[in-house]
């Protein structure tokens, strides 16, 4: 078997729910305050939110000598919003400046209450370096004036490896992730010589990724 593939395409089962947007209209997730030299304006951050993040590139080999391994990326630009309740409703106000939560220390002249969130949003968003370019703008839906829309990219990468087996059928891999990875994950495959056609078998999902069904492949130059 001793291939390797890349260009993805990434399908959903059909009985599988569209996923919601990615929208925090509620205050779980964020607490706003008013500017003091110690917090600024976030004391608990919001969580990131990616659904259905597409898989922007992949590669998968599997070698003659019973081991695999894949590489998933992940890509995606997603909306956060805030309506004017949750980010005002703890003190939070316009004419502030930014803050650096990594040295708690105010950046720039004042600025509106989004631009206040821009700057540590983006740099929470930095740390695990999967969530970049995060910008922050008054939100422009007229029935909620006061609130922030924030924009970022999300870039993830996964795939892992181990070693496999082909089972007896002539069309099915078991992969075997390897001791507290994850649980062993049976494949589908089909192979024209051109096109290699993965897909997790009995409804699983492919190396472990969320919403991923059927890669399918065709060999590096």
């Amino acid at each position: 078997m001793n291939t390797v593939q890349e260009r993805p395409r990434q399908e959903h089962d059909g009985r599988t729910p569209l996923p919601e947007p990615a929208l925090y209209d509620w205050c779980d997730q964020l607490i706003t305050k008013a500017y003091d030299s110690k917090t600024g304006i976030v004391s608990v951050a919001a969580n990131f939110y990616t659904p259905d993040i597409q898989i922007g590139d992949a590669s998968v080999r599997y070698n003659a000598d019973g081991t695999y391994s894949a590489g998933l990326t992940r890509t995606g630009t997603y909306t956060l919003t805030f309506p004017s309740l949750c980010m005002r409703e703890f003190g939070a106000i316009d004419g502030n400046p930014a803050v650096d939560v990594t040295q708690m220390m105010p950046v720039g002249g004042p600025v509106d209450i989004c631009k206040q969130l821009e700057l540590p949003l983006r740099q929470l968003g930095m740390g695990p370096g999967s969530f970049l370019n995060t910008t922050c703008v008054v939100d422009p839906d007229p029935g909620d004036l006061g609130g922030c829309a924030c924009t970022f990219d999300a870039s993830e990468t996964g795939g892992g490896g181990g070693t496999y087996l082909a089972l007896s059928d002539g069309q099915t891999i078991l992969n075997l992730p390897g001791p507290g990875k994850d649980f062993p994950q049976k494949v589908t495959y089909c192979n024209t010589g051109t096109e290699l056609q993965l897909t997790g078998a009995d409804g699983q999902y492919l190396f472990g990724t969320l919403g991923l069904r059927t890669l399918d492949l065709v060999p590096l130059p």
